[in-house]
């Protein structure tokens, strides 16, 4: 290989993006707490496309406080929001990323808050 094309192939190599899910689940492991809350919160805040991959690397996560971390991001990944204002809603389901299902029924609905 000439020095050419070895200076080429680590230039790639430098600028190649990184995968944010694997950048993010290294920050779980970071010293700082700031710094695993928001990985938590950026993983949290990924599309549902995410929740397969993210569920595996639970699944044979070492240690405990990176695989309860990744649990609850998938928690709010999955969970369901009830929200009666359906402008409300509709915005919350772009910014999550998440489908808006609406139910629709005469008069106000017993325990929803």
């Amino acid at each position: 290989m000439d020095s050419t094309l070895a200076l080429a192939f680590c230039w790639l190599a430098a600028v190649a993006p990184q995968d944010p899910i694997d950048d993010l689940v290294a920050r779980l492991r970071h010293d700082d707490i700031e710094s695993r809350d928001a990985a938590e919160a950026s993983l949290s805040g990924r599309g549902e496309e995410d929740v397969p991959r993210l569920r595996k690397l639970a699944a044979v996560e070492t240690d405990r406080e990176v695989r309860d971390r990744l649990m609850r991001a998938i928690d709010r990944m999955t969970s369901l929001v009830w929200l009666e204002d359906v402008a409300a809603a509709k915005k919350e389901a772009a910014r999550a990323g998440k489908r808006l299902f609406v139910i629709s029924a005469p008069g106000p609905v017993r325990g929803a808050t």
